[in-house]
């Protein structure tokens, strides 16, 4: 979209609040469960007895382990968080350099311990251990990451410095587990003809955007200047319903698809690149989202939802990009 783009490594933290039921840590003992998300394409293996946490922003999911006792204020915790990297032409060598860039710039006090090259689900892959300060102090960081189909998967294994070999085997076995499978497409409506008014061209009720929609990405273009990359919700989809609503969490309204116009790509400040097409959310934001729809002859790829915003650092322009997911 905008000219320009800054990487952006998104990394979560998960920590846990105190009080919760001591449970017995034993590697020895771990029986693991298989944790499965056909929105997002993958699957992995997890102790039994951990906690799985979807809602926190920015990640696919968390596994917590148990509290060690009830006044334990950190839990060890394995996260993914997936980025997508479309139209970057990013090789893994590149993306490593920066994302170690983006740790050490982000992370108070953060010092690498090694790298090295390996594999995940039999793509190669990056390791990298580090220690940085925390909330509840020292912190040490072992993370995995990937690059396949345009679309980076990271692993973190987050634990107490002096506590990261607690679960070190059990961490082993997760990221062994891990696997990339294809997120099924939509099976997509073909348009109806009743349902566009051929004189404007607005396309309502019934069209091929119709299904579920993953963000893939989210950002704010401030207008003094710079940008920022958002945590998005993760597992929150957007719904195009066949009636012609759509939903987003809580928020809800109608939709239509037009034809783009001059003054559209002036309003979102982007050159012309292809798409002829634009979807537009009546109250997206209390307002009006819209953006342009990559398409082919046979589907829809990608749209996108453009709004202005007035953020705590400036007003601006954000930028959502969603992808199709299974229906």
């Amino acid at each position: 979209m905008k000219n320009g783009f800054i990487l952006f490594i998104s990394f979560v933290i998960v920590i846990a609040a105190s009080g919760c039921v001591s449970q017995d840590s034993s590697e020895a003992s771990a029986k693991y469960l298989v944790y499965s998300n056909q929105d997002y394409g993958m699957e992995m293996k997890y102790p039994n007895g951990w906690d799985v946490n979807e809602e926190a922003e920015g990640i696919v999911v968390a596994f917590m382990s148990p509290a060690e006792s009830e006044s334990d204020r950190f839990r060890e915790s394995v996260n993914l968080v997936m980025n997508d990297l479309s139209g970057q032409d990013m090789d893994l060598e590149t993306y490593s350099s920066l994302a170690v860039q983006h740790i050490a710039d982000t992370l108070q006090n953060m010092e690498l311990e090694e790298t090295a090259s390996t594999t995940l689900d039999g793509n190669p892959a990056m390791g990298v251990i580090y220690t940085a300060d925390g909330t509840y102090g020292r912190l040490r960081f072992l993370q995995v990451w990937t690059i396949k189909d345009d679309i980076s998967y990271i692993l973190t294994y987050t634990s107490e410095s002096e506590k990261s070999a607690l679960y070190s085997n059990t961490v082993g076995d997760m990221m062994d587990s891990f696997r990339i499978n294809p997120i099924p497409s939509v099976t997509q409506e073909t348009p109806n003809p009743e349902a566009t008014d051929t004189t404007t061209k607005t396309t309502t009720s019934t069209d091929n955007v119709v299904g579920r929609w993953r963000a893939y990405s989210e950002a704010i273009y401030y207008d003094s200047g710079g940008n920022n990359y958002l945590d998005t919700a993760s597992t929150r989809l957007l719904y195009i319903n066949a009636g012609g609503t759509w939903e987003f969490g809580s928020s809800n309204g109608r939709w239509e698809t037009k034809n783009i116009e001059d003054s559209d790509w002036a309003k979102w400040d982007t050159n012309p690149y292809g798409p002829t097409r634009k979807i537009v959310l009546n109250g997206w934001n209390d307002g009006v989202g819209d953006g342009p729809i990559e398409e082919g002859a046979a589907r829809v790829d990608f749209i996108w939802l453009i709004y202005r915003t007035e953020a705590s650092l400036g007003p601006g322009q954000v930028q959502i990009k969603f992808g199709h997911t299974s229906g």
